[in-house]
């Protein structure tokens, strides 16, 4: 069900996938590599408005994403802080799409 899901997307917060394969033993997708965004993950600093700004910026994103699944009919059952990454552009990109229908 992944794979299907991932081959449906077409979104800048939505990861591409570029190829899948399978062994005896493994199912393997191929993806872009995005390490974890811990600006999400870390506390707000009192008064730093940079940290709230940027926060504001990373959940906007994070519900375009949403939004788009939700177009396509996908229901994302996983968002946790350790499912948001950062892609080098600094943009947000949601991950996990195994609990999804």
């Amino acid at each position: 069900m992944e794979r299907e899901i991932l081959q449906s997307l077409d979104h800048p917060f939505l990861p591409t996938l570029y190829t899948h394969f399978e062994t005896d033993k493994f199912s393997c997708l191929v993806m872009e590599f995005c390490p974890a965004l811990e600006a999400i993950c870390t506390p707000f600093v009192k008064g730093n408005q940079g940290s709230i700004f940027r926060s504001r910026f990373y959940i906007a994103e994070v519900l375009l994403a949403m939004e788009y699944l939700h177009m396509l009919g996908i229901v994302y059952h996983d968002l946790k802080p350790e499912n948001v990454l950062a892609r080098e552009d600094g943009h947000v990109m949601l991950s996990d799409f195994d609990l999804s229908l």
